[in-house]
């Protein structure tokens, strides 16, 4: 498996400096989204990876945007023996969604997949496509 490369305290300073400058030029539409995705293009662009260890100093996490790394874990099914759904990610999602497929593993995503799979219409035109077409 690759090494990739991670952020430091700089990286950090400037996503700091990113959100302090953001909200002091307009509280009112501060818009986090547009600043931590402006923050991450820039840690890509300047690391030259599109995976990136992102050192929150007492966490650490694996940006993957990288299309061969992003297909290689999603391959096979999410399992105890290879990998699984990240802390924060099940805790994010564990207070709405305590049993959602996207942060499930082993027996509990086998079980679920089928379910998602008919619910979605995975592989086949949805049956309401067109109603979602025309609310957008």
């Amino acid at each position: 498996m690759n090494t990739y490369p991670s952020t430091n305290v700089l990286d950090l300073l400037r996503l700091l400096g990113n959100l302090a400058s953001g909200f002091i030029r307009n509280p009112g539409g501060f818009d986090l989204e547009k600043v931590l995705g402006g923050w991450i293009g820039d840690v890509i662009k300047r690391y030259g990876s599109k995976n990136v260890i992102l050192n929150f100093l007492l966490k650490k996490v694996l940006l993957v945007s990288g299309r061969d790394l992003s297909d290689h874990i999603l391959q096979d099914p999410p399992d105890s023996q290879g990998y699984i759904e990240g802390n924060l990610k099940k805790d994010g999602m564990s207070f709405l969604a305590p049993n959602a497929l996207t942060i499930s593993h082993d027996q509990q995503w086998q079980r679920l997949r089928p379910y998602n799979e008919g619910v979605l219409g995975t592989g086949c035109q949805h049956q309401y496509q067109q109603a979602f077409l025309d609310q957008s």
